[in-house]
């Protein structure tokens, strides 16, 4: 692929991107980074756990802070915002997606022109 074929391939997904999260602003009423620990939290969650079925496990505010490079502080004070807004729930030591359905239709829309060229 030349190098304008790249940028403009590039230029699609980052269209496709921004495109998805400024959706989920209006639907979810979250900024980036309420989208981004949101998104987080839903991929440390879930495991296969070696089996067919899906497993669920709680993340803890430190986990999630590595994960995304946010300081300890506003992920903690952002998650309990995520949790006012019902999308989320305290489990044990850490957190929860409250609604799986709801993170896979967002992480889907964050996706799709992946999974899209993918198949192509």
């Amino acid at each position: 692929m030349n190098q304008a074929a790249h940028v403009m391939a590039l230029s699609r997904e980052v269209g496709h991107l921004v495109d998805a999260f400024s959706r989920n602003r209006g639907e979810l009423a979250l900024d980036f980074e309420h989208s981004l620990l949101f998104l987080a939290l839903g991929n440390l969650n879930v495991g296969m756990g070696g089996t067919d079925f899906l497993t669920i496990q709680s993340v803890s505010v430190t986990a999630l802070s590595a994960s995304t490079g946010l300081p300890r502080e506003t992920v903690r004070r952002k998650l309990l915002q995520l949790e006012a807004k019902q999308l989320i729930r305290r489990s044990g030591q850490g957190y929860i997606l409250r609604d799986l359905a709801t993170w896979t239709e967002f992480a889907g829309s964050v996706v799709a022109s992946r999974t899209e060229r993918a198949s192509v």
